[in-house]
This record gives C-alpha cells, sequence and structure tokens, in this order.
C-alpha cells in the first residue's frame, strides 16, 4: 500500500537489527574461551539426573513445589 514507507521502516529496523548484533559480537570476541571439565560420561550422567529426573527439584527443602513443577514438566514431555 505505501512501498516506500514500508521500504524505509525496513531498513531502519534491519539497521538497528545489525547495529545492535555487531554489539553483542563485540563484548563476545572480547571473551576469553570457557575451560570446561569434558568428562563426556560425568556430563551425560547429570544431564540425565539434574535435566530428565529433575532430581534438584526433588531435594528436602523444596520437595512439594519441586514435585509439583516435576509432575508438569513431565506432562509437556509426555504430549
Amino acid at each position: 500500500m505505501f512501498p516506500i514507507s514500508t521500504a524505509v521502516i525496513l531498513i531502519l529496523g534491519l539497521g538497528f537489527f545489525v547495529f545492535t548484533i555487531s554489539r553483542w559480537v563485540a563484548v563476545f570476541k572480547k571473551m576469553r574461551p570457557d575451560r570446561l571439565e569434558w568428562n563426556l560420561p560425568a556430563r551425560i550422567k547429570g544431564l540425565f539426573t539434574i535435566a530428565i529426573a529433575q532430581s534438584r527439584l526433588l531435594s528436602k527443602r523444596d520437595f512439594w513445589p519441586g514435585l509439583m513443577h516435576a509432575v508438569i514438566f513431565w506432562g509437556f514431555c509426555v504430549i
């Protein structure tokens, strides 16, 4: 309907996006690499016990809220 104004808005939006991403890239380039422990069996065990089984949420301190969260999480996984 208004191709010139649409083009201007599109160019301004893309310019703002490129500007923002370039600032993020500059910050990421200044960062040091992270020293991760690449113990793959321990990482896979942690994935299943913490992320899938929700073991941290089922601790004694927050058992009932953790149980409710885990049931909702597992319900979404089933769906």
